[in-house]
């Protein structure tokens, strides 16, 4: 069944088979991911657009260079790759968050659609 491969959807009651499912989904991305990443740290071009990309920092002390190439880049590569998964395994329907809201005029809950906080405070 395609429908349990939904992402953030386990059923009512919740069911481990789907949650297993959309984990295998994840790590089987994951894992490409990582392949395709390795494959690319292997090819000779790295070396030169390393060289490329530090050669302004040839001034400063080699503590920032590894602080930089350790810490920082790794930070800014997970930071986008995070934002890039999310993305693609948002839904449509939670990208906009569903509320309720009380309506003045006749004081029952409602749903409420939008962004505008002004009308959900109304």
């Amino acid at each position: 069944d395609w429908n349990a491969l939904r992402s953030g959807e386990y059923g009512q009651p919740p069911q481990v088979t789907i949650w297993l499912a959309q984990l295998g989904v994840y790590l089987g991305i994951a894992l490409a991911e990582k392949l395709i990443v390795s494959a690319l740290l292997i090819a000779p071009f790295w070396e030169q657009l390393g060289n490329i990309i530090l050669a302004p920092m040839a001034t400063f002390s080699q503590k920032f260079e590894a602080v930089f190439v350790m810490l920082i880049v790794p930070c800014v590569i997970n930071a986008i790759w995070f934002w890039i998964v999310d993305n693609f395994l948002m839904r449509a329907e939670t990208a906009k968050p569903r509320r309720r809201r009380i309506n003045p005029f006749n004081m029952e809950m409602e749903e409420f659609e939008g962004d505008n906080e002004d009308d959900l405070l109304l």
